[in-house]
């Protein structure tokens, strides 16, 4: 037997011995190798993203109980007003646009003022998307129902400028929230209004 026959019986003999832990190792290598190129690299990824969501998920959790604690604190305080007090509120920003009510309203504070109202148009405004809060505009929040009020005044004869700075308070006063857009002058008076 040559010596190269004698090497291949060895490694034969050898191999058969100790395939099952030849196989074993193999495997145990592979699973390894594996490890470090493919799923060590994603672990430290998810471990990094469950620390940062745990972070994000605290801070929210803080923001929500900083809101609760705020609602508690309006609900306290909500619980101290009147009757009038709510009421007085209710007025002033209603849920409905009550026409005759805005109407007589509007009739009686011209009037107050020394004026004649002649005519009142009355349209509701399509609420703006953005939120004047956070976009610092003057844009209407879509929450409020906004109604557009043109209204002709007369004046009678003699009133001056004293006389229309008083109606322009008298609107300002108002228990309601008006701006006034714009005013002409001609025989008659038109003011446009806005009505949150």
């Amino acid at each position: 037997m040559s010596l190269a026959n004698n090497l291949n019986a060895l490694i034969v003999k050898t191999t058969t011995k100790y395939f099952r832990t030849l196989v074993i190792v193999t495997i145990i290598l592979i699973f390894v190798i594996c490890y470090f190129l493919f799923i060590s690299g994603k672990i430290d990824a998810v471990k990094e993203y469950q620390v940062s969501d745990y972070e994000g998920r605290v801070q929210l959790l803080a923001e929500q109980e900083d809101y609760l604690e705020g609602m508690k604190e309006m609900n306290v305080e909500y619980r101290k007003w009147t009757e009038q007090e709510i009421n007085r509120i209710n007025n002033a920003s209603p849920s409905d646009p009550d026409y005759p009510g805005l109407f007589t309203q509007f009739n009686q504070m011209i009037a107050d003022a020394g004026y004649n109202l002649s005519s009142l148009n009355i349209e509701k405004v399509v609420a703006l998307k953005s939120d004047s809060r956070n976009s610092g505009s003057s844009a209407i929040s879509s929450s409020h129902q906004t109604l557009s009020l043109t209204a002709g005044i007369e004046a009678p004869e003699g009133y001056g400028y004293d006389n229309f700075q008083t109606l322009l308070k008298t609107i300002e006063n108002n228990l309601r929230l008006i701006d006034v857009l714009s005013f002409n002058f001609t025989s008659l008076i038109v003011f446009n209004f806005i009505d949150f």
